[in-house]
């Protein structure tokens, strides 16, 4: 019998940089895992990073501030 399907939300102030590194460096650390921007940061990245990291543009993330 399988343990639940779990996955886990990393809210980082710069997961828009930590994704790419982790999969190009380390992609075993992807498995599972959705990163997000966390609203309050999101508003100092570019309009490109908010929409595809930002938290309330993250399937499954909501409107988390993620502090």
């Amino acid at each position: 019998m399988q343990g639940p399907n779990i996955t886990m939300f990393l809210h980082y102030d710069i997961a828009c940089q930590l994704k790419p590194h982790l999969q190009k460096n380390s992609p075993g650390l992807m498995v599972d895992t959705t990163f997000a921007v966390p609203a309050f940061h999101a508003y100092a990245h570019d309009a490109d990073c908010q929409v595809t990291d930002g938290t309330r543009y993250v399937t499954g993330s909501g409107l988390a501030d993620g502090e």
